[in-house]
């Protein structure tokens, strides 16, 4: 995963130019590989738009070029067999637009958004149009930050109907709608517990209805799926 070239936030970058934007990316992805010791990696990830952290409305004229150079990057690290996928993070709905308007590279692979119980089946409506696209979506922040398992009255009373914990049913709920999602855990027993929502249980129609129903938690950037974009 490399950064945006513009972005106000730690990581700090003010590259502005699209030209020395691509070539800082390119590098990037040699370093990336050189550090790991290998020819190539399965996926590679745009970590967000060129925009500052908490930004809202749609990927702007200012970033868009810029995206456009760091995908253009990408898609030639694709072709010179440095990575089998390449995808983003934190994409919304005009900066995917923007990839496509100005046709520098394949659609993404992936997408990697915050997903979690408390942000509605399709917040921004960005679960549909990703998989209108062939699109695949990645969940990060799926527990909201540890919300889900001790916030979310919701989770642990349809826990405690299967003997789950309101961090497995969070973490179901998740799963009911993309293929792939990342947790983050120091615990083994915590691990484990992660594990166990693939063990043959289901969440009913009343379970996903009462959940999908829900406002809070509202994990990170104001219950936004990126940070960087809320169009």
């Amino acid at each position: 995963m490399t950064s945006p070239c513009f972005h106000a936030s730690p990581p700090v970058r003010n590259v502005t130019d699209p030209d020395g934007c691509y070539n800082l990316t390119t590098l990037e992805i040699d370093s990336v590989l050189h550090d790991l010791g290998v020819t190539y990696v399965d996926l590679i990830m745009l970590h967000g738009p060129s925009e500052a952290f908490g930004h809202e409305g749609p990927c702007s004229d200012f970033s868009c070029p810029l995206n456009a150079a760091q995908w253009r990057a990408y898609a030639a690290a694709l072709a010179a067999n440095k990575t089998r996928a390449i995808g983003v993070s934190n994409f919304c709905i005009s900066c995917l637009e923007c990839l496509a308007k100005m046709s520098v590279g394949p659609v993404p692979a992936t997408n990697q958004l915050q997903l979690h119980v408390g942000m509605g089946p399709d917040p921004g409506k960005l679960m549909s149009y990703n998989a209108a696209h062939g699109i695949v979506v990645q969940a990060y922040e799926p527990l909201a930050g540890g919300d889900v398992a001790t916030n979310c009255t919701v989770c642990a009373q349809v826990g405690t109907e299967h003997n789950k914990s309101a961090a497995q049913v969070g973490l179901l709920w998740v799963l009911d709608r993309v293929p792939s999602l990342v947790v983050e855990t120091g615990s083994q027993d915590h691990l484990d517990q992660d594990l166990a929502i693939l063990d043959g249980w289901s969440l009913s129609l009343g379970d996903r209805a009462a959940l999908d129903g829900l406002t809070e938690p509202k994990g990170e950037a104001g219950g936004r799926c990126s940070w960087g974009c809320t169009e």
